[in-house]
């Protein structure tokens, strides 16, 4: 686009300098004026050019028209020697914005307004992304949304919407500190149960629009319902007694034999169950029973339950073949609960397992030069050994080193693959099957807890050469 305009100074009611005669000036003309796009953005940068004549080295000033009517300077600039000048300026508020240049008067030349240009400015965009913690949580659980707000975040806050899923009606549950830097991080509310669309929002500024991210998906399940927690509170240290056993799991009577032969190889330790293996020693051999194996009932029958505790092995400890460790189980009605064990399942398929173990190298060639490898093992139907299955997670446990065990078993409807059996270990979902057969009859459930600590395995071979000792603490059984 270009303009044109010559003003002589006192057509312009310009009084000339008092050091020089008005009759040694001429008018000044500006020619060839570009004011580039005239729909622009907040922030983005424009730039005006022209020549002066004469062409001589002398200033001006860009202007703009502000909300008052009056013109304000906005930025300095001096033409070459040929009169030619290129201004570049960020346009600084949406709206109409009107600009003109003012050429100052020379010793040679009268000054001059060029007539107006009129940008239209839009607000610049406002990018927001959005990362959810976790795309589930319990009830009163922590979920946090995270990510970053583009040009012009200073000051700005970031404002939580949800909303039910299916809904169309967005609230706002959240609100960040004011930003200083481009980066937000927001707790999110995870009072209600439901499953709720999730997304990041900022409000316009007088430069910025209004900026939203992706919604995210969160779905916030209910409190577990605890069926059995380990309490060992005003339970002397050392040797367990059965009733000593039944009041820290919250046992109620009666609990199989009462034989205390039972609980020989387990004492309480600086608040941790003790099991204690003796060097040369596994589950049923030379004699008796070397460690625990103890498979109380589970106040009620479940469709979906979590076993979770805290395991310590000691810092010497001699991992040998392997051994097994507590999980869950389940029968039909009048099935001892340890049928699914030992080698011992029956084709009518009235039982499962699930216990974890540790097993070295010299057991299993999957585990490879880790010293051992933690593994899910499973008695269910159809399963490849009359000894259960192994789901390996490819994780060892460290000697001395306090993990933290979860296993959760959810039945399958019978007929159908879809039961879920997952495992984590120190937070890290190591197995996570939705295929699972657990049972072929509706009356299998989960119904006992599987305290088993012992080596084993049924040779001699799965011994420790020196004593040794695996401690659990926390152990806890939940159900949704």
């Amino acid at each position: 686009m270009a303009l044109g305009l010559v003003v002589t100074g006192a057509a312009a009611g310009i009084l000339p300098m008092e050091s020089a005669s008005a009759a040694t000036r001429v008018a000044t003309t500006i020619a060839s004026m570009s004011w580039g796009d005239r729909a622009t953005v907040t922030g983005a940068t424009s730039t005006v050019s022209g020549v002066a004549s004469p062409q001589e080295l002398r200033t001006g000033t860009l202007q703009r028209l502000d909300e008052t009517g009056a013109w304000t300077d906005v930025k300095p600039f001096q033409t070459d020697l040929d009169g030619r000048f290129d201004v570049s300026f960020d346009q600084p508020v949406a709206g109409t914005q009107t600009f003109r240049v003012l050429l100052a008067t020379t010793a040679t030349a009268y000054s001059v307004n060029s007539a107006r240009f009129a940008y239209s400015v839009t607000k610049h965009a406002t990018p927001v992304s959005a990362d959810l913690s976790v795309p589930t949580v319990t009830q009163n659980g922590v979920a946090v949304i995270s990510g970053t707000v583009g040009a012009g975040y200073a000051n700005r806050v970031v404002q939580i919407h949800r909303r039910a899923t299916g809904s169309t009606t967005w609230t706002r549950v959240a609100t960040s500190a004011p930003l200083t830097t481009d980066r937000y991080e927001v707790k999110v509310p995870t009072t209600t149960v439901g499953s709720y669309d999730l997304r990041a929002y900022t409000v316009a500024t007088d430069v910025a629009a209004a900026g939203t991210s992706a919604a995210k998906d969160l779905k916030v399940t209910p409190q577990p319902r605890s069926l059995m927690a380990m309490d060992l509170t005003g339970i002397a240290e050392g040797p367990v007694t059965r009733d000593e056993f039944k009041q820290a799991f919250g046992l109620p009577a009666p609990l199989g034999s009462t034989d205390n032969r039972q609980y020989d190889d387990t004492t309480v330790e600086n608040g941790w169950l003790r099991t204690t293996f003796e060097a040369g020693k596994m589950h049923s051999i030379p004699t008796g029973n070397n460690g625990a194996v103890i498979t109380p009932a589970l106040p009620e029958q479940v469709e979906d339950a979590t076993i979770s505790y805290q395991i310590r092995f000691s810092s010497d400890f001699d991992w040998s073949l392997g051994g097994k460790l507590p999980g869950l189980s389940g029968v039909a009605p009048g099935v001892s609960p340890t049928m699914p064990t030992g080698g011992k399942i029956d084709g009518a398929s009235s039982g499962w397992s699930g216990r974890v173990m540790w097993l070295g190298p010299k057991a299993y060639g999957h585990v490879g030069s880790k010293a051992n490898e933690m593994a899910a093992y499973m008695y269910h139907p159809g399963q490849s050994s009359i000894y259960g299955d192994n789901e390996w997670t490819n994780t060892a446990f460290e000697a001395g080193k306090t993990h933290t065990v979860t296993l959760r078993h959810k039945m399958n409807t019978v007929g159908q693959s879809d039961g879920i059996l997952q495992v984590w270990i120190d937070g890290n979902l190591v197995v996570d099957r939705h295929d699972y057969v657990y049972r072929t009859r509706s009356d299998v459930k989960i119904g006992n807890l599987m305290w088993h600590l012992f080596r084993g395995g049924n040779t001699a071979a799965w011994a420790g050469s020196r004593d040794g000792y695996v401690e659990i603490s926390g152990l806890k059984v939940t159900t949704p």
